[in-house]
């Protein structure tokens, strides 16, 4: 599962759940389908630990994984609905200047 996020709000996905968030407060996702998506996304910022993404009738959060209280953006989440608060993770291997609050790497297009 990898996603590239580009500046500008544009990116592509390869692997990840095809869901929408079933409550707008939480960032669990209810999966529509059992077939990943791969293919082109777009993207926004919501907030210092979390970013939104679309495509193809499907809409989420993505949140921080361990940065608490203090996004270290070491991963990103997707958590399901499902009992047991389970999620995929997915390490940040690169971005663009200033998007994540953490010095790495910047993406090759």
């Amino acid at each position: 599962m990898t996603l590239t996020l580009r500046t500008g709000g544009t990116g592509y996905a390869v692997g990840v759940p095809r869901g929408h968030q079933k409550e707008s407060d939480n960032v669990c996702i209810e999966l529509t389908s059992e077939d990943r998506y791969d293919g082109r996304v777009t993207w926004r910022k919501v907030t210092g630990y979390r970013f939104e993404i679309s495509f193809e009738n499907s809409k989420y959060t993505l949140t921080d994984g361990p940065g608490k209280f203090l996004p270290d953006w070491t991963e990103v989440r997707i958590y399901t609905c499902t009992w047991g608060y389970e999620y995929w993770t997915m390490q940040i291997r690169c971005a663009q200047p200033g998007l994540v609050r953490r010095d790495i790497p910047p993406c090759r297009d």
